[in-house]
């Protein structure tokens, strides 16, 4: 299986949480997986300006931000297994994880189907199912994408 880590840790000090994601990550290699950590402090990620672009302009990609997250949605798009991963702050996850989160929407369509009284949007990639992890510190949350 093919595990990507977007590490969302903002604070370079905070060596505990990224010493974590080692572990993790070399554990889920004992276990002959493929993983690929993202950091994402090192990416050039800027903002997503709500422009819905990506889904009207340039279907799949943010028509207004030339930046990294191409890397992470090619990574995202070719993995089984996505852990987003955060120290808590402030009861929240970093805004430096949120804001990588937001740049994925190119990946979905500007489609909406109700499902369990509850409004999703459609993937792009129809048909590909994948498990999404939500890791804060380990604290896992499992839900379903697609």
């Amino acid at each position: 299986m093919k595990v990507t880590v977007l590490n969302g840790n903002p604070d370079a000090d905070n060596v505990h949480f990224d010493d974590y994601l080692k572990n993790l990550s070399a554990l889920l290699e004992s276990n002959n997986h493929a993983v690929t950590v993202l950091r994402l402090r090192e990416m050039d990620i800027r903002y997503c300006i709500g422009c819905f672009g990506c889904w009207v302009k340039t279907p799949g990609e943010c028509s207004n931000a030339a930046d990294d997250t191409h890397t992470i949605r090619r990574e995202f798009i070719n993995s089984n297994l996505v852990l987003f991963a955060s120290p808590i702050i402030m009861g929240f996850t970093s805004a430096l994880l949120k804001r990588a989160h937001e740049r994925l929407l190119p990946l979905l369509l500007p489609y909406s189907r109700f499902f369990d009284d509850k409004r999703t949007e459609l993937a792009r990639l129809d048909g590909r199912r994948s498990e999404v992890y939500d890791e804060a510190w380990g604290i896992l949350k499992a839900k379903r994408r697609g």
